[in-house]
C-alpha cells in the first residue's frame, strides 16, 4: 500500500534524540535525482510518504512524484544531508544553502520555498550582492565637517587584548573632545642647591688663632 511504513522505517526514540534537528533529501531511485530537501526533527523525514498515502489524488509536486516512484513498486530514498544540528534556526540556513546550491547547478526541485530568508541572504550573484549591501552615497554636506579615518583592524576593545599586533595610538576616539586643549601643567622646579654656608665662628674654628 502507498504511504504505509514498517516499524523499522520509523525512528526510534533513542536514534531522534541523538539527530536532534537534521537537513534531508529525498531522491528518485529511477533516475538518482533529488527532487526534494527539507529540514525536521523526530521523525519528519517520513512525513512526506504518509501524507502522500493520504491525498493520492493530490497535484502538489512533491507529493505527485513520491506516488509516481511507489507505483513503480520503488520506495523513496530518504538521505541525510546533516544531522546533530543544535538548533532550529540554523537547521533553516543550512536548508535554505542547500536548496540554494541545486538551483544554482540548474537542479529543479519540487520545494513550493526556495528557503527561509533566500530573498534576503540566498543565492545571489556578485553584483546583486554588492548591490544590496553597499553603502549609499553621501548627500551634500554644507556644514564644516571632521573625518576620522579608522583603522581597518581597530576595535573597541583593541587596548584590552594583551599581546596583540595592533597598536593604536593611545588617545582613541573615545578619548578625543572637541574644544580648546588645556594647558599642559609644567612640572614646579626645584630651588637650585646651594653650599651651606657655615657660621663665622666655625670659619674661626677651622682657620685657628693668628
Amino acid at each position: 500500500m502507498l504511504g504505509i511504513l514498517t516499524d523499522d522505517l520509523r525512528i526510534p526514540g533513542e536514534v531522534a534524540v541523538v539527530l536532534r534537528y537534521y537537513v534531508y533529501a529525498l531522491r528518485d531511485p529511477r533516475n538518482g535525482r533529488v527532487f526534494y530537501i527539507g529540514k525536521g526533527i523526530g521523525d519528519r523525514i517520513n512525513a512526506h510518504t504518509r501524507d502522500a498515502g493520504k491525498d493520492p489524488e493530490s497535484e502538489r509536486a512533491k507529493l505527485r512524484t513520491i506516488l509516481d516512484i511507489e507505483a513503480t513498486g520503488h520506495p523513496v530514498e530518504l538521505l541525510f544531508l546533516r544531522t546533530d544540528i543544535e538548533d532550529e534556526t540554523t537547521a533553516f540556513i543550512v536548508e535554505q544553502a542547500v536548496i540554494d546550491a541545486f538551483h544554482a547547478d540548474g537542479q529543479p526541485l519540487t520545494n513550493l520555498v526556495r528557503g527561509h530568508d533566500s530573498g534576503a541572504r540566498g543565492l545571489a550573484a556578485l553584483p546583486a550582492i554588492i548591490a544590496r549591501h553597499r553603502a549609499d552615497p553621501c548627500p551634500p554636506i554644507n556644514q564644516p565637517l571632521i573625518m576620522v579615518k579608522i583603522q581597518k583592524g581597530w576595535r573597541p576593545d583593541s587596548r584590552l587584548q594583551p599581546g596583540s599586533d595592533l597598536r593604536p595610538d593611545p588617545r582613541s576616539l573615545e578619548d578625543l573632545r572637541l574644544g580648546p586643549r588645556p594647558r599642559p601643567l609644567l612640572p614646579r622646579s626645584r630651588p637650585r642647591h646651594r653650599p651651606r654656608r657655615l657660621p663665622h665662628r666655625h670659619l674661626l674654628a677651622l682657620r685657628g688663632p693668628d
